[in-house]
This record gives structure tokens, sequence and C-alpha cells, in this order.
């Protein structure tokens, strides 16, 4: 169920909504920070990220999409996606038709270096915690399968 008709391989940063609705945006040359990729994810998903700045990172972006209901997907790194792999982090509520729409990356998963996943987000006075991370696709599988 991706948003659009490009190869899913040359996709950088992902969010799965709640009916398992993928949106993607693609690499692009030159971009060497998270809050690039994400403003382009934002405008695909009718901005309801808010404004994103130059100063936002890979540890703030991610929380405000899950806190979407959305799982993400993003790079561990933006300027060297070919050495680096993805994250996944899932929201407190993930649904079945999310797990099942992640299931259809773990091709481009397994391409990257290395993937590693947070099991679980949780809540502190309105801001979000990742906890228990894990590496590797096999274990991101039997996660996803035993949810």
């Amino acid at each position: 169920m991706l948003d659009n008709d490009n190869n899913i391989d040359n996709q950088i940063l992902f969010a799965i909504d709640q009916n398992g609705q993928m949106f993607s945006v693609p690499e692009i040359a030159g971009e060497e920070s998270h809050f690039q990729p994400y403003r382009r994810l934002n405008i695909k998903i009718d901005n309801k990220l808010g404004n994103i700045y130059q100063n936002d990172t890979s540890r703030n972006l991610p929380k405000r999409v899950v806190k979407l209901g959305f799982i993400n997907i993003y790079p561990k790194l933006v300027f060297d996606t070919a050495g680096c792999g993805f994250v996944v982090v899932f929201p407190m509520n993930k649904t079945k038709e999310q797990l099942q729409s992640l299931e259809t990356l773990y091709g481009v998963l397994e391409k990257k270096e290395g993937v590693g996943f947070y099991k679980k987000t949780i809540s502190k006075n309105e801001d979000l915690y990742f906890m228990d991370y894990e590496t590797g696709l096999e274990e991101l599988k039997c996660f996803v399968k035993e949810e």
C-alpha cells in the first residue's frame, strides 16, 4: 500500500498509518540531515507534523511521527544511507494492518547494513520514550510475528 509509484528500494523514510497505508519519500543526493526527508514526508501526510526546523533531529522527529499513531522507519544516517541501516519505531498502539504493511518492507530493510528497532514506546509527562532496543532483521520479524 505504498502511497506512490516510486521504486520502494529508493525510499529513505517510511511512515505507516493505522490503516496500513505507507507513506515514503525517496533518497535525494546532497541531503545531509534528517529534517530534510522528514519535511518531504510531512507534506505527504498533510503537514500533521507541524513545522520542521533545521535543528530537528532523528531523536525528536520519530517521536512526532509515532505520536500520530504511525510506525516510523528512518535511516540511521541521511548522508550515507548506503552504509547504514534503518531504525523502526512503533506507536504505543500498533494495528494488525500496520504490521502487515511493515512486513512488505523486509526486502528493503534486508538490503541495508543492519536494522534496529524499539519494541515499545512509552509516554511520560507528554513526552515519548523508546524502550528495549533490539538489532537484527530476524529479531524484528519475530517481534512482529508475536505482536
